[in-house]
């Protein structure tokens, strides 16, 4: 494949985490938001940030709700992260993805590793500035 391919795969790689930022600091910062419906909402918008939206499923556990895809599973192919808050309360967020009927991808996508632990910790910074005290 020549360089060019690899640069429009990239761009399209950006442009698709800059959506999914760009949404999700709308729905954090949608201060009339009800807590459980934001969580609802971030656990259908998290896996369009990844390379493989359709393997992708997630559990978010804020405030002693957990809020999950309903074809969430553990599986070898997982991120987690702690998601603090100004209010001291504490989550985790956790996004797997599920085993395919095809060659399974050797890590997840998205960008590599190093992209992943960047999404993973955008979000934490920008859920700290909402809390899961239900705000």
């Amino acid at each position: 494949m020549d360089s060019s391919g690899s640069g429009e795969r990239q761009l399209q790689t950006r442009v698709r985490e800059l959506r999914f930022l760009l949404r999700l600091t709308s729905l954090i910062n949608d201060r009339e938001l009800p807590l459980d419906l934001l969580l609802k909402r971030l656990v259908a918008l998290l896996p369009q940030a990844y390379q493989y939206p359709e393997l992708a499923c997630v559990r978010v556990e804020c405030d002693g709700r957990t809020v999950q895809s309903p074809n969430f599973r553990n599986t070898a192919w997982e991120q987690s992260a702690d998601i603090g808050t100004l209010v001291n309360r504490s989550g985790r967020l956790t996004v797997s993805y599920l085993e395919p009927g095809r060659t399974r991808p050797r890590a997840l996508p998205g960008g590599g590793a190093r992209a992943a632990q960047h999404r993973r910790e955008l979000l934490a910074s920008a859920w700290s500035g909402r809390g899961c005290a239900g705000c």
